[in-house]
């Protein structure tokens, strides 16, 4: 039993992603072993560590290893020039940029040497003429994929059911958007386990998604977990999520319906029920709240904390 005890020990730490748990009751209460750097890009701090910056800071690393090898001589792209040049790409997930950059490189390769304003051009007019300009294929999924999600760079195994997926890039920027995790599935027709996800949206209402490593960039995602939950009130939460699986859209920006029968539903709101439901307000109190529930309030309510625990490596 020890021995086993001492292996389990070695590998986590061998794989760099200790976690401490500390057991109240049949609460437990998830908390970081790191430490979370910031960076500035366009005059605002980022969290570099434990947030869909991190997914893109391994894509970054994965670009600049393969420019390094490469027989011409490149302009040295930063991440923050890395990260804004993903962003000014509205039809591309982050592999296929990935795979456009590449292409740059092989491309422009007799040239010798190219700046920075010559991969934006390259990669923008390829990316225009070639991509499917279909981002949103994980919205609307139902129980079964249709594609192969993008896993690698990330640890998602590491979260759990009833865990809160929060996406600042959602309605436009202005309020972000939020998701339930529903857990864990496999897809026979791609013999892959995923991460799905529940959540109201436009026009679909709500329906189920699909997390992964594109999603999770595309959309500027945010893990959130609720620390005084039990595993009964996440099972219950999501429950009461799938009861308004086909319910309507509906902007509610001065209500907060709980009832299991209401009939539409906005993405905070509905987030935010499935846990009143359960006896948590995850609503955050005080300045800054309205007579709504939006995915900022989710985001900041004191009874949700930021998940640390999914870096890959």
């Amino acid at each position: 039993m020890i021995k086993k005890l001492l292996l389990s020990i070695l590998f986590l730490f061998n794989f760099g992603f200790v976690s401490f748990y500390e057991e109240v009751g049949s609460k437990v209460i998830r908390d970081e072993t790191g430490e979370i750097e910031t960076i500035v890009i366009e005059d605002q701090e980022y969290n570099v560590r434990y947030s869909y910056l991190d997914v893109l800071e391994e894509y970054y690393i994965d670009y600049y290893d393969y420019s390094e090898v490469q027989p011409v001589d490149l302009e040295e792209m930063t991440f923050e020039e890395f990260h804004d040049l993903f962003y000014e790409q509205d039809d591309l997930t982050i592999s296929e940029f990935i795979f456009y950059l590449k292409v740059t490189i092989d491309d422009l390769e007799d040239t010798g040497s190219y700046d920075l304003c010559t991969v934006k051009y390259h990669v923008t007019s390829s990316s225009s003429s070639s991509s499917s300009g279909d981002r949103a294929w994980y919205y609307d999924t139902g129980e079964s994929l249709p594609q192969m999600p993008n896993y690698g760079k990330f640890y998602f195994s590491n979260i759990w059911a009833g865990d809160i997926l929060y996406e600042s890039a959602g309605f436009g920027g202005l309020t972000g958007h939020i998701a339930i995790i529903e857990g864990k599935f496999y897809d026979s027709s791609y013999e892959v386990n995923y991460w799905r996800l529940m959540e109201a949206v436009h026009p679909g209402g709500v329906c189920r998604g699909v997390l992964d490593d594109d999603r999770f960039v595309d959309r500027k995602g945010y893990l959130l977990y609720v620390p005084s939950s039990t595993s009964t009130q996440r099972s219950q939460a999501i429950y009461f999520v799938t009861q308004q699986l086909g319910k309507p859209w509906a902007l509610q920006p001065f209500t907060k319906p709980t009832s299991i029968n209401h009939p539409r539903w906005q993405c905070s709101t509905l987030v935010w029920a499935a846990y009143k439901y359960v006896g948590i307000d995850i609503e955050q109190k005080g300045f800054g709240s309205g007579p709504g529930i939006t995915p900022h309030d989710i985001r900041d309510a004191g009874t949700t904390s930021e998940y640390y625990n999914y870096k890959a490596k």
